[in-house]
């Protein structure tokens, strides 16, 4: 049940909307906004505050803690969320940190292999590819 939620998280505030048209943008970003404030930071913060350990269940990662990640993160470094995670601290100092110090992911986040944060560039490459 986890997974699926959060699932539905990316679907609606991942980096999606970056590969959009321009005019559609801004709703795009405010909509996902609005629905992690509203509906999904305060539920997953909740779940890391109970659960204690900066993972989701238990104390080491799931798929679940994966699928989040991305996000999360994702959150963290574009412009556009501003200080979204600032309020929800369980969500961006224990999992995000705690997260991104696992050595695998670590080492990830270092190297090249890296999926990007989306750019101007990066953006216009992939609506090149899917004929946006």
């Amino acid at each position: 049940m986890l997974f699926a939620g959060i699932k539905a998280f990316d679907a609606i505030c991942g980096p999606y909307w970056t590969f959009q048209p321009a005019e559609k943008r801004p709703d795009l970003i405010k909509r996902a906004i609005n629905e992690s404030k509203n509906r999904y930071l305060p539920v997953l913060e909740k779940v890391f505050k109970e659960n204690g350990t900066g993972f989701l269940v238990g104390n080491s990662p799931t798929i679940a803690d994966c699928a989040l990640f991305h996000d999360i993160s994702f959150f963290d470094e574009m412009p556009e969320y501003g200080d979204l995670l600032d309020g929800y601290p369980y969500c961006k100092q224990a999992f995000l940190t705690k997260f991104s110090e696992i050595p695998g992911v670590k080492k990830y986040l270092n190297s090249p292999r890296r999926f990007p944060v989306p750019d101007d560039e990066h953006t216009a490459e992939v609506q090149a590819a899917l004929h946006i």
